[in-house]
């Protein structure tokens, strides 16, 4: 076991030196003794984080000099934090509170102390220290002592007890850092280029036209989507681990997939009939529902479930982009509808659907 460490997330044994799961492809951490020691604390801890304090980051471009962006592992929302001493810790009733209250993200069973480790400035750099924690502070994989101050750059790890987080200093790189897990089960009997080529590829480049479209209505650097690992679950059950499509991903988990569900049959309807008709599609949609069988092809009856099927796109397009910027209106922004359009469609008719929750796509 001393020539071993533990894998956080999938809890398999890997050797000591490597620093990525072999298993699950995560980030290997020292994992700190087993008997963490925290005190007990109320099941509802108290919000005693000013709200001025903490904002959206995606509200500041730029947060050098004027905060830092926490991504804590597990999490899909970056939390911004602001001002030039930071301390980082969980609630307690009778001890000062810290600036971020870390209770809600599970502080208190990660072993995290009721004042647990500052970050602040010093001479233009951020810097972090640990307060003599009970399970300490690491930084990269390393060990900080206690009263011992460590700079910071952009994507640092820092563990606290057991809570893993990143520190960054601008919003795209904290937004760029959010991973989701995508899974998917294929029907194929292998798992082939091929296959890869023309289900996933598409599906992923998708995303990222939908997520550049969103950058660049935000005004904000863009963030191409970062593939981490892809890996084999099980029997053709894949698991993509990507950054950078926190918009694109939201309306496929959202109005995306309720617009698939609620025309899964005339979406089987019109697939049914260009069948038919001779003009095959690779797009084969995989809902609970099945084709509709058609005596003959029908041109003209394609061509009117296409056009709904078309205008229905178009309206969850411009309610998306409403969403991700309340003062769009399809006046000025018809163009980013029509450029939205392709992208959404190639998610709308594929065979590969992101579930709410788990961040995973079924076929």
């Amino acid at each position: 076991m001393e020539n071993s460490i533990i894998c956080a997330t999938c809890q398999r044994e890997n050797p000591k030196h490597l620093t990525i799961c072999q298993y699950c492809g995560e980030l290997l951490v020292p994992a700190p003794p087993s008997n963490l020691s925290t005190e007990p604390v109320p099941q509802k801890a108290l919000n005693v984080t000013a709200v001025s304090t903490i904002q959206p980051v995606f509200e500041v471009p730029e947060l050098r000099n004027q905060g830092i962006a926490l991504v804590i592992r597990g999490h899909d929302s970056p939390v911004l934090l602001q001002g030039s001493d930071i301390y980082l810790g969980r609630y307690d009733p009778k001890s000062p509170q810290p600036t971020f209250d870390l209770t809600p993200f599970s502080a208190s069973t990660l072993g995290v102390s009721r004042r647990h480790a500052r970050i602040h400035i010093q001479h233009d750099l951020y810097v972090i220290e640990d307060l003599n924690s009970t399970n300490g502070t690491w930084v990269n994989q390393q060990r900080l002592p206690a009263g011992k101050k460590q700079g910071l750059a952009n994507g640092d790890l820092i563990q606290l007890g057991q809570l893993v987080l990143s520190v960054y200093f601008d919003a795209a790189s904290a937004m760029r850092s959010v991973e989701e897990r995508i899974s998917f089960k294929s029907a194929a009997s292998k798992f082939t280029p091929h296959y890869l080529a023309t289900r996933l590829s598409p599906y992923l480049t998708a995303l990222e036209s939908i997520q550049s479209i969103c950058d660049n209505m935000l005004q904000r650097p863009p963030s191409p989507i970062e593939i981490s690992s892809i890996t084999l679950d099980g029997p053709m059950v894949i698991t993509v681990q990507i950054s950078g499509a926190s918009e694109a991903l939201k309306l496929a988990k959202g109005s995306l997939k309720d617009w698939r569900k609620d025309n899964a049959g005339k979406i089987n309807q019109f697939l049914t009939l260009k069948e038919g008709l001779g003009k095959r599609t690779s797009l084969l949609l995989a809902e609970d529902s099945e084709p509709i069988s058609m005596a003959g092809g029908d041109e003209e009856l394609a061509r009117q479930v296409g056009r709904e099927l078309r205008q229905s796109e178009i309206q969850v397009a411009f309610n998306f982009l409403r969403e991700v910027v309340p003062q769009f209106t399809g006046d000025d922004r018809a163009e980013d509808v029509e450029r939205l359009l392709k992208p959404l469609h190639i998610l709308a008719f594929s065979p590969l659907q992101v579930t709410t929750g788990s961040n995973s796509l079924a076929h």
